[in-house]
């Protein structure tokens, strides 16, 4: 059986969507579309952007 396609979503964090948790999930194509239709989004197909590095407590302060 060949694997199915499926679309990796994440939360936007500023609404959701009844019944459905606002979790990272994959979905079918179908699904995907469904979720992504919603107004004010509660999906995105786009990775949050990356936390930024924290600072070593060690590390010289710039001057």
């Amino acid at each position: 059986m060949p694997k199915r396609e499926t679309v990796h979503l994440y939360p936007t964090g500023y609404a959701w969507i009844p019944g459905v948790p606002a979790v990272e999930c994959d979905v079918t194509p179908e699904r995907a579309a469904e979720l992504l239709a919603w107004y004010p989004p509660a999906f995105t197909i786009d990775p949050p952007d990356a936390p930024a590095e924290p600072t070593p407590p060690d590390a010289p302060a710039e001057t």
